[in-house]
Order: C-alpha cells, then structure tokens, then sequence
C-alpha cells in the first residue's frame, strides 16, 4: 500500500511537530499560515486549494521526495516574497514528479468495509510498565510509559524495575472473550510503546518479555491465537519512532536526552530495531488486520517509506495515519469525538479511555459512567467514524473490574440495538440536541439522548417517512407528522430504554436534514459552551464544560446555531481569567462577522459583553472561537459564547 503525504500540509515541508502542533491534528493546518503569517489572502487561497485537494482523492498529487532539502530552505526563507518565489518556481515540477502507484477508489472500499462496518474496537494499552502501578518511589505518577520520561529516570533503573513483570494471571483468550461479549469487532494490541518494551519475542533488541524477565510466554502470538480462534480482527500499536530505551529513539517534542544510554542515531535506530521488529510483528503473527503507527517524530519521508514499504508483508491491511504526517487510511483523534464532517473525506477512529490514564494505575479514580461510555461511540459513530475504547489490565494481567463491568453493560446494550450501530454510515444531522443518529440505505436510526417529557420528539428532516417505529424489547411502531420545521414523532412520555432508546425512520429516499445547529433556551438564548462545540484540534482540554488549555494557535472552536428569531444579539463570552492572561486577546467569528476582544481578569465565571450582530433572517450560522496565544492550565477558563436577544423581529 503506497504511502499517502499530501501536499499543502506542513510535514510536506518539513516543519516539526512544536511548529506547527499536534503532528497528527491536521483539520485546519496550512502550511501558508506559517509561512504567509502576513498574507492572510494568499495564506486562505491556498488553504482552499489544500482542502479540494484533501477532499477529492483524485486531485491528491502524490510526491515522492525526500523532505530534507524543503525543510532546509523553508527554514531560512524568512521573507514571504521568498516563499513566493519558491512556491511559484518549484511546484509546477513537483507536480510532474513520478507519484506512488496508487489503488482505485472502488479497491480502497473493498479494504476498508470491514473497519467501517466494525465501529468498535479494543485499544489494550498494556507492558511491563503496568508493574509500576501509576507510581514511582511511592508517589502517584499517573500513565506507566510516561513515568519514565516524566520523571527522566535513569534506563538501568527503569530496565530493573521492568525485569520484576510477571503477568501470571494473563489469558489472551479471556479477554478476546471479554471483547467479543462487549460487542467490539477488533483489538489494538500495544506491541512496543514509547518505552520501548516489546511484548513479544523479539530479535532486534534484548528488552522484550522473553529476555528481560523470567516470564517466558511470547504475549503476543497466544493473543494472536487467541483471535485466530474466536474470528478477533488483531491489530498492532507500535511507536515507530519515539523509543526511550533504545539509542537514537526520538525523545518527544522540545525534550532532550536525559540519559547517555539514550545516545545514538534516529536511522541507525531505525534499521536496526524499527524496522526489523515491524518486519517479524507483520511475518510471524498470522493475519494483521491494522498498523496503529505512533508519534512521527524526527521521522523523514524515505525514513517512513522504509517502514511502509513492510506493510506489503501483510495484503489488505489497514494503517493509521501516524507513521508520518498526512498518511495512512484513517485519523485518530485521541481523546475527543471528531466534528461532523460533510463530506467525510478521511475515515476516523476516535480512540478513548474508560478512566483517566491509557494505562493501569492503581490511583486511577476518574471513570466514565457506563452512559457516557456507550454516547461516545454513538457520537463517534454519527459522525462517521469509529470508536477505540481503552483497557487497562493490571500488573498480574487481569482487565481491572471498573473496565470490565462497563464494557459489559454496553454489550447489552448493543446486542438489542446493534443494528443501529454496525454497518451504518454517518447520520445527516451536524447537530441534533435530542441525541444522534445512523443510517443505513434509506433507514434513518435515532438514538435519544435526552426524551421529551412532552411526548413529541423533533427531527429536522424534509423527508416524509413511510414508518416510524421503536427498537428492542418495547419495539412498536409510533405516528408521526411532518411539519415545514421537521418531523414530530409522538413518543411515549417514559424513555424507551434507561441508557439510550433507539428508533427507526423508514424513508424512501436518504434523510434530509434541516435547520441544522443549536437552538436557543426557553428565554432565546444560546448558550455554546466547549460540551456542545466541535473541536478543532487534538489538545484543547476541557474539565467542567471549561476550556481550560489550548495549546496551537491554529486550533478552533465551533458551533453551528439555528436563527430562529431575527433580530439584534448581544454578544458575550463567559469566563473566569488570571492576571498573567489578562490583556491577551482572543476572536468571536459568527457568520462574517468577527469580534477582537481582551481577555478581562476574573476570579470566577463572569460575562463580558463584546458587541451586537443583527440577523436578519432565519438561518445556520456558524460561530467560531480562537485564541491566537497559547492557554495553559490556571491561565484562564472559557465557560461560553453567549447570545442574548435584545430586539426580535416580527415575522
């Protein structure tokens, strides 16, 4: 499977990860915003071009040249006019250089049905490192991989504490069980993370669970057994080039080696560890059906072409896209449901935990209610993509009880409604306040969030059903009415099913959606907060329904909002703000309307009015909020846009 980069993207260019951010996160990121900061014109041309090319798979220009000598002359090309210059001279050859072959759209369909039909996926985020149980001289450390960073420990003190790993209680074929009984279609197995420990019998490197300890059972091929068994797609994570043990593995970010042990050469570390070990992971483990790639650090284009030119060894496989910037057949948005997109142009995989940490710490308090948990993946799913739900098995091997008890509740729950869930395609709604939905054909399915306590539930579609009926054990079929605003589906005044109810709308033709966005509250207010809005980047934090940090100037918020009465707003933003973030600015853009504002200092949530906007008829409106300084934790807390009605007009 060639290797996918496309053009208009930063990693193209060389730039790394602290420059232009999350080295994944690629939803808005041009590289003319960095090189054009100035030509905010030219910078959206070519952001427009950049997203025609993203979203038609036929206009991707596919090149295949190195990224040394752009990153070397982008790095002293200070001058926009030079950029320009650049640019204007050298893409006209760029775009007539050899491409990778590449695979027809209908052949691309083939290879991934089974992943888009799945939707539901293991992550199994465990090593060695679980021996350390979130701690480290007595003192809560949180996730075990990053204890070793975190703390910049010594190697022979990490090696020896990892020597002790002794998994007795693990047995692959219960937890493939586990997943099966969960209603989850494939498991991502950690094989190698960022601390470079292999779980299986390795030839490239003696830190593996064969020659580092006493525990002599190869975990990864009894697991690939175990899914042979049982028909379990298996999947493999492995961080190809952040390694903190071997010599010459990239760090992360801005960080420096800490150890001399950690000295050496990225390529060396990669033809004599990387790529052996993705070698025998694709050779000696029967079917692999996903190459889960992690953290493209320090990673050039021929340096990944190596890499995945090793996922031949394995015909139909499925790859991510972190192996290098831009590639492979899906994104990952980790820890956050993906925007609705329309189109959607790149399969997505949001992978999620059920606590706080990917891996077991026996500190780790913060879970998810079972509710939460099965929304998340009717969210993912409604918007078009997949969800990967984290475990976290202890040190001995076990799937702790606070993971298993959840997952089984959510199996339940799937084996009555799963076919709402498996095999269905994005649902048409960007924003439904009463839950999500699917479809599948001409088959709209709801799932219900909130149940009107009024016996009517509103869905914005044109369309006049030919059926309306209710899913599961109370399934029966319901009246309906369609209205100019939508359809009015009368309801039993008790929800259906205590978690989520779950409806069918036969159509005749594919769900039309309208007046899509948020509505206002009974007093026509609309208030968007970050729980509601779509993020546009992979690390804007959210505790509380908060912003409480936001780390790449590039990043957005949105929120789409319904019109429905004309007129005069006023708008605010809520937030409590420190004296060190007090002065910075930060951006309202709704519709084309844009409010510059000053961050105000403020112990606790409070509302700062930043201007008026009219609409003057009913409609989808679309508001946007960036900051163009970074926000750290403590620096301040955005609560909310806030729009409130002060002159409506009659209609």
């Amino acid at each position: 499977m060639p290797l996918i980069v496309r053009m208009f993207h930063p990693a193209f260019f060389g730039f790394s990860d602290d420059y232009i951010g999350s080295s994944y996160d690629k939803n808005h990121t041009s590289f003319l915003a960095v090189i054009f900061p100035r030509t905010n014109l030219l910078s959206q041309m070519f952001k427009i071009l950049a997203r025609a090319i993203h979203t038609h798979s036929h206009l991707k220009p596919m090149i295949t040249i190195p990224l040394k000598s752009f990153s070397f002359i982008m790095k002293y090309a200070k001058q926009s006019l030079i950029a320009l210059v650049f640019l204007v001279v050298f893409l006209p050859v760029l775009a007539a250089l050899p491409t990778f072959p590449d695979e027809t759209e209908t052949e691309r369909d083939a290879r991934m049905e089974w992943w888009r039909d799945a939707k539901y996926g293991m992550f199994i985020h465990w090593g060695a490192s679980a021996e350390l149980l979130g701690k480290w001289e007595g003192r809560p450390r949180g996730d075990g991989y990053n204890i070793l960073r975190g703390v910049k420990m010594p190697i022979s003190d990490y090696a020896e504490a990892l020597s002790h790993f002794n998994p007795v209680d693990y047995d692959p074929e219960e937890w493939v069980l586990l997943a099966k009984e969960a209603g989850m279609k494939y498991i991502i197995f950690i094989a190698k993370h960022h601390d470079g420990f292999a779980l299986w019998d390795t030839q490239a490197s003696e830190f593996d669970i064969i020659d580092h300890t006493d525990y002599d059972r190869d975990i990864l091929k009894e697991l690939a057994e175990a899914c042979a068994k049982y028909d379990m797609k298996l999947g493999v994570y492995y961080s190809h080039s952040r390694d903190w043990y071997h010599p010459g593995g990239a760090i992360a970010g801005s960080d420096k080696r800490w150890d001399e042990a950690q000295n050496g050469d990225f390529n060396e570390y990669l033809k004599t560890v990387a790529e052996p070990q993705v070698r025998e992971l694709l050779t000696n483990y029967g079917p692999i059906a996903v190459m889960w790639w992690d953290m493209p650090e320090d990673i050039t284009l021929e340096q990944a072409e190596r890499l995945n030119a090793l996922m031949s060894l394995q015909p139909g496989i499925i790859a991510n896209d972190r192996l290098i910037s831009g590639s492979g057949d899906f994104d990952t948005p980790e820890r956050y449901i993906p925007s609705f997109r329309d189109p959607p142009d790149r399969d997505i995989e949001a992978c999620m935990t059920i606590g706080k940490y990917w891996v077991y710490s026996e500190t780790d308090r913060e879970w998810k209610s079972e509710q939460q948990l099965l929304r998340n993946l009717l969210n993912s799913v409604g918007r078009g993509g997949n969800l990967l739900l984290n475990v976290t098995p202890d040190e001995k091997g076990n799937i702790i009880p606070e993971n298993t008890e959840r997952l089984l509740v959510i199996g339940t729950w799937l084996d009555q409604y799963g076919q709402s869930v498996y095999g269905t395609r994005q649902g048409p709604f960007r924003h439904w306040p009463a839950g999500s939905a699917t479809v599948k054909g001409n088959t709209l399915y709801l799932h219900v969030y909130d149940w009107p306590n009024d016996g009517s539930l509103h869905v914005p579609i044109g369309n006049v059903p030919l059926e309306v009926s209710s899913l599961g054990k109370s399934g029966q079929s319901l009246s309906f009415e369609s209205t100019p605003d939508g359809l009015l589906i009368d309801v039993p005044r008790e929800p259906l099913e205590p978690m989520v109810s779950v409806l069918a709308v036969e159509l005749s033709e594919p769900a039309i959606a309208i007046r899509q966005g948020y509505l206002p509250d009974d007093e026509g207010v609309y208030d968007l907060t970050p729980r509601i809005g779509e993020r546009r980047g992979a690390w804007i934090h959210i505790e509380d329904n908060a912003i409480v940090r936001w780390t790449n100037s590039t990043y957005r918020m949105n929120w789409p909002m319904y019109v429905e009465e004309p007129g005069t707003y006023r708008v605010e933003a809520v937030y409590s703000c420190s004296p060190k973030l007090a002065g910075d600015t930060y951006q309202v853009k709704i519709g084309e309307c844009i409010f510059n504002a000053v961050f105000q200092p403020a112990e606790s949530f409070e509302s700062f009015t930043i201007g008026t906007i009219d609409f003057d008829n009913a409609e989808t409106v679309e508001v946007e909020l960036s900051l163009p300084k970074i926000m750290n934790a403590g620096d301040a807390r955005f609560h909310a846009v806030r729009l409130v009605p002060e002159l409506t007009i009659e209609k």
